[in-house]
């Protein structure tokens, strides 16, 4: 950030709006797996929900955006699927936990209905691809 400095992504997150440059990118290189989805009525158009997941090792962590609110990590469906084993009912079980953990908006793209239920199985996909 321009006047904020190097920053975490979850610092970035977690932080009060404040108004700033993002100036560089910074990733680091390593065998980390991950998958984005996104729900669109339109390709140019806006996101209703997106969702990324992501796997370092036996590590996973879940991310939910525009819901409308800002990006967020689903931490307790992250740590519950990184620390079970990967059957169909411990994945859906954690898609589950996530949407519960999370909380949904309506604005005049989706209702906060349709969001839960998209993120639920765009979720469930994005898990299968990374593992």
């Amino acid at each position: 950030m321009y006047n904020g400095g190097r920053m975490s992504l979850e610092e970035f997150l977690n932080r009060e709006y404040e108004k700033d440059l993002l100036t560089k990118v910074y990733i680091k290189k390593n065998n980390k797996k991950s998958s984005y989805k996104s729900l669109r009525n339109a390709k140019s158009d806006y996101p209703l929900i997106n969702v990324s997941v992501s796997k370092l090792n036996d590590t996973f962590k879940i991310c939910v955006g525009a819901r409308p609110q800002r990006a967020v990590v689903a931490s307790g469906a992250s740590k519950f699927l990184s620390s079970n084993t990967l059957t169909e009912e411990n994945i859906d079980k954690a898609c589950q936990m996530a949407v519960d953990e999370l909380s949904f908006g309506s604005n005049m793209r989706a209702s906060k209905e349709y969001r839960y239920a998209m993120a639920k199985v765009l979720i469930k996909r994005a898990i299968m691809e990374v593992i």
